[in-house]
């Protein structure tokens, strides 16, 4: 089958372009127009948006290409990370599995013959995957898994509860509203509780980051300093 044939792509594929040189042509005016080159303009339009996804994996680098200190080195959200404590973040292994699940059905499902999902299904598996990557960077990437594993979670059970309420009225005969109310309530548990132990274990941990010692100390540097940049 010729994908590109099909009409849902090739609307896909018409925005994408679309976006994309519209977003070249205003870019390189705007820039133009605040006194870069034309040249530079369009160089950074062009290359800007392939390498500077990337520039994470560059950002903690030591005496590179000045001798001066990175502070990034000091962030603590830019610790480096691992792939179990992302997915330990998300939900946990569970949590995780049932998402993958999710992009799995998308990849494969098929209604009158189509797999109409294939498309949402290859975007969130890149996603997952390039998130991840990046999460072993820097904590802080981390969150860029949260849409991703939001959306192939509903997948998961959008799918699941399609299924089973049918499975259940068709199959056993079990009254409509009781199917839908006991595949709910199972999709609950199964979902929802690991999440709201995780947030309860968080709340329980978390201590402020703002205290008195704190505040008295930054008060006297602000009310010591009469000539400094204060960071």
């Amino acid at each position: 089958m010729n994908l590109l044939k099909i009409e849902k792509i090739q609307h896909a594929l018409r925005l994408f372009f679309g976006f994309i040189v519209s977003s070249w042509i205003f870019g390189v005016l705007c820039m133009t127009i605040t006194g870069r080159t034309f040249i530079a303009s369009l160089k950074r339009m062009v290359v800007g948006p392939v390498l500077e996804p990337l520039s994470f994996i560059t950002a903690k680098q030591v005496a590179v290409k000045t001798v001066w200190p990175n502070v990034l080195t000091t962030v603590a959200e830019l610790n480096r990370s691992s792939v179990s404590a992302a997915i330990s973040q998300i939900g946990g292994k569970l949590l995780f599995l049932l998402s993958l699940i999710g992009i799995i059905i998308l990849l494969l499902k098929k209604e009158k013959g189509e797999r109409k999902y294939f498309f949402y299904g290859v975007f969130l598996a890149f996603w997952y995957i390039g998130a991840i990557y990046a999460a072993q960077s820097s904590i802080r990437f981390i969150a860029f898994l949260v849409p991703a594993f939001a959306l192939a979670i509903a997948a998961f059970t959008a799918f699941t509860y399609d299924y089973t309420t049918k499975w259940l009225v068709k199959g056993i005969h079990i009254n409509s509203t009781l199917s839908k109310t006991l595949v709910i309530a199972v999709l609950f548990l199964i979902i929802a509780m690991p999440i709201l132990r995780g947030a309860e274990a968080t709340a329980k941990r978390e201590v402020p980051s703002m205290n008195d010692a704190w505040y008295e100390s930054l008060i006297g540097i602000k009310e010591g300093s009469e000539d400094a940049i204060i960071t």
